[in-house]
């Protein structure tokens, strides 16, 4: 099938610019931006980058390498700080699991807002509990397979640079393993958040489409994978363009008012509301891409009417459910 990208990106738009602006409605956007707010709770990244004045001769390695060993005298020098260092490290790490939950049951609340277009907390919050709940398991265990593949190879670059910094022959190959290992390094990292776009991109959808659970979903969406890898490959790279200009865009209008926006965008809630049409954009973007591939990925229809359950109604006499058609006669 030939599998189109600038489509979905326009109607995406469309969608977007007709839920959120026409007409504007502030409670709209507020809890919209609520729900976003959840989604995104566990999906910020950040980073630090300097310069170092120190050279890379054999020494500087030889300290650098040796403050593990430094670090752990220290802490067992001062048993006190020991025991707040630890105490610190647990308590981010039950945050850490606490945000996951919500962030895994908000991204099906602010998936169910955009593909039927309404604003509703509690009513998401409850139809997919189980939904989020699932997805909370698999990202637990997804990040803990991810922090021992990270930190196994971390550890190996650790080994390799200790044995090379112990000899003096080969300190002038210090520089360029350093460099293949940062390459080797971005190369897990890209795949990581490949994998955090199917996720996010696909299987939550399914999941909300087909009324599944994690497993049966990724059985789905891989399926799909098979058979035309490259037009998924070619949407996270899309998907990271689109991004890297958004975050160009926000410095920029960052710098026009003098740090302003950057102090408005640091709120999270406020964040999430003023950038609630980027987000909703993505959001509406990756179905539209999805319901390319069939009727079985289609939230989009009819504003998601297809996803909802049959209501019975109730006859004024005898308050009893009663099943009808669509001109509400009895069957």
């Amino acid at each position: 099938m030939n599998v189109s990208y600038r489509a979905p990106l326009e109607r995406a738009w469309k969608r977007m610019t007709q839920a959120l602006f026409r007409p504007f409605d502030l409670r709209k956007w507020l809890v919209m931006g609520f729900t976003a707010f959840l989604a995104g709770l566990m999906d910020w990244q950040g980073g630090r980058s300097g310069r170092s004045g120190h050279s890379f001769d054999g020494r500087d390695w030889r300290d650098i390498l040796e403050m593990p060993a430094e670090a752990w005298d220290w802490l067992t020098g001062h048993p006190l700080w020991a025991a707040l260092i630890f105490a610190g490290v647990i308590a981010v790490i039950v945050l850490s699991v606490v945000l996951t939950w919500l962030s895994s049951r908000g991204k099906f609340m602010f998936l169910d807002n955009v593909f039927r277009d309404r604003a509703a907390v509690r009513a998401p919050w409850r139809e997919f509990r189980s939904a989020g709940d699932s997805l909370f398991v698999a990202r637990l265990l997804l990040g803990a397979v991810a922090f021992a593949v990270f930190s196994i190879y971390l550890l190996g670059c650790l080994l390799v640079l200790i044995g090379m910094a112990g000899s003096d022959a080969s300190r002038d190959g210090i520089l360029p393993t350093v460099l293949i290992m940062a390459a080797g390094l971005l190369l897990l990292i890209l795949a990581a958040a490949f994998m955090d776009i199917c996720l996010n991109d696909f299987v939550v959808p399914v999941m909300a489409k087909r009324r599944m659970t994690i497993l049966p979903a990724a059985g789905v969406f891989w399926n799909l994978f098979r058979r035309d890898p490259g037009a998924f490959l070619l949407y996270g790279l899309l998907i990271f363009l689109l991004k890297a200009a958004v975050v160009a865009l926000l410095v920029a209008v960052g710098l026009m008012t003098c740090c302003v926006g950057f102090l408005l965008l640091a709120v999270p809630y406020v964040n999430s509301v003023i950038l609630l049409p980027v987000s909703y954009g993505f959001r509406a973007f990756s179905l539209e891409f999805l319901r390319q591939f069939g009727p079985g990925f289609d939230l989009l229809g009819a504003k998601g009417k297809a996803a909802r359950k049959p209501v019975p109604r109730r006859t004024a006499a005898s308050g009893k459910p009663v099943r009808g058609n669509a001109s509400g006669k009895k069957r």
